[in-house]
């Protein structure tokens, strides 16, 4: 595979943070940020971080001169500020190097519209939170024309914070970000409210923590270690006739939790969609 030699980084954020370092040598990174209280907080961090290691460089300023021998440039920063850092950068990205946007709901069409940059450079992912752990579930999308070498580059950097999934409608990105990128959310949520029951029922909260977060752990890695096995038949195995399990899952099922499941993963993906919606408007495309 092509190997990754540099990225570029626009914003300090928690997902770009996350990011940065995991990237695997030898790739050298430059995180650039905005001139902003909160922004140079943010880096200062990474200033840190880049103190010790030699290969990443941290400023607090853009102007699209850094993208000069660059493979990868990582739009990093909030949905609401790519026309503040399109005003810096439109033209300005060279032909070999490959946007991958994190930008929640914004189209491929509209940063490259943004950027007045080709479409078939600019690629959407959506990474987790679970990314600082190297834990992430990765959605990505590229148009059907991105070369072999980019596909390496994207995959190099993504396949760094954990597992990576390309899917072949950038639609299913909408999607993605409901099921993986606020997905991390949902599941926590529902481990809440396991602990929430277990001290209910009398146990200590550091306790049913610790029992909870292990069994979604463990439920997790019966999952992945039979990839093939439809989920219903590894958790058919749990259950015994007549059995607390069956009791257990009768009375989630009554509870409509598969209809809960369904209209949190639903709206979430409507938002997505309404993102994407509210940028277009705002800042139509201009070709």
């Amino acid at each position: 595979s092509a190997l990754l030699r540099s990225v570029v980084f626009y914003g300090g954020g928690a997902m770009a943070r996350a990011m940065v370092v995991n990237v695997p040598p030898p790739t050298r990174v430059l995180v650039c940020g905005r001139d902003t209280l909160s922004s140079r907080t943010r880096l200062a961090e990474l200033q840190r971080a880049a103190d010790a290691d030699e290969r990443l460089s941290v400023r607090n300023h853009y102007d699209g001169s850094e993208l000069k021998d660059t493979d990868l440039l990582v739009l990093a920063v909030k949905p609401y500020q790519l026309d503040a850092v399109a005003a810096q950068l439109a033209g300005r990205v060279p032909e070999r190097c490959v946007v991958l946007s994190v930008l929640a709901g914004i189209e491929c069409a509209r940063i490259a519209d943004a950027l007045s940059c080709d479409k078939q450079r600019v690629v959407r992912a959506m990474p987790n939170v679970a990314a600082a752990v190297r834990a992430s579930a990765t959605a990505w999308y590229g148009d059907a024309g991105l070369s072999s070498e980019a596909c390496d580059h994207v995959s190099a950097l993504l396949g760094s914070i954990g597992s990576v999934l390309r899917v072949s409608t950038e639609s299913h990105i909408d999607t993605a970000t409901a099921i993986a990128g606020s997905g991390t959310a949902f599941m926590l949520l529902y481990a809440e409210a396991n602990v929430d029951a277990a001290v209910r029922h009398g146990f200590k909260r550091s306790e049913a923590r610790q029992l909870v977060v292990q069994t979604m752990l463990g439920a997790a890695q019966l999952a992945a270690d039979e990839p093939h096995e439809h989920l219903a038949a590894i958790r058919a195995r749990v259950v015994s006739p007549g059995g607390t399990t069956a009791e257990g899952l009768y009375a989630a099922e009554n509870a409509g939790i598969r209809a809960v499941a369904a209209r949190t993963i639903d709206a979430s993906v409507e938002r997505a969609k309404q993102i994407g919606a509210e940028a277009r408007e705002l800042h139509p495309p201009t070709k």
